[in-house]
């Protein structure tokens, strides 16, 4: 069993105005599938959710039942928590890290191509 931590879970969840009822289904991102295609089924995800509504105490109740159900625990923050995290870390600190692993390692790069 292994563990995918990313911000933003590869799921997409809708709340039915009628009844109030959140449904949740696998988005078509890859990180909730592998390379060929299926689903990876020994993993659970943890992240974030996006959503058109605001979110109620009962609403983040319901919505960790309905995602837990799927393998996925999904993490709620403030506004200024998960604003310094995104913007702060994941994009000026990861992202750097992992698009640019070839500039960290001039002398033995990761990939070589002989042409």
């Amino acid at each position: 069993r292994f563990f995918i931590v990313c911000y933003h879970l590869p799921v997409m969840v809708t709340k039915d105005p009628t009844t109030g009822e959140w449904q949740a289904s696998w988005s078509e991102s890859l990180l909730a599938k592998t390379c060929q295609g299926t689903f990876v089924s020994d993993a659970h995800r943890i992240g974030t959710i996006t959503t058109n509504v605001s979110v109620t105490e009962s609403d983040k109740k319901a919505l960790r039942s309905l995602l837990a159900s799927m393998d996925c625990t999904v993490l709620f923050f403030d506004d200024a928590t998960r604003d310094a995290h995104y913007k702060g870390f994941c994009k000026q600190v990861l992202w750097l890290a992992f698009h640019h692993v070839d500039l960290l390692d001039m002398r033995e790069p990761a990939v070589s191509f002989d042409l």
